[in-house]
């Protein structure tokens, strides 16, 4: 079991990387997860 903290410290380095690379749009990337385990759970 991955813990849910190292996880979203991982996060925190890795979305400036992703948002210089491909702009991701981080409030889109989490409003889909959301909508994603909304429908699942």
């Amino acid at each position: 079991m991955i813990k849910r903290d190292t996880v979203l410290g991982r996060l925190d380095e890795l979305l400036p990387e992703l948002k210089r690379n491909y702009k991701v749009n981080e409030i889109g990337l989490f409003g889909s997860v959301v909508r994603n385990e909304s429908k699942t759970g």
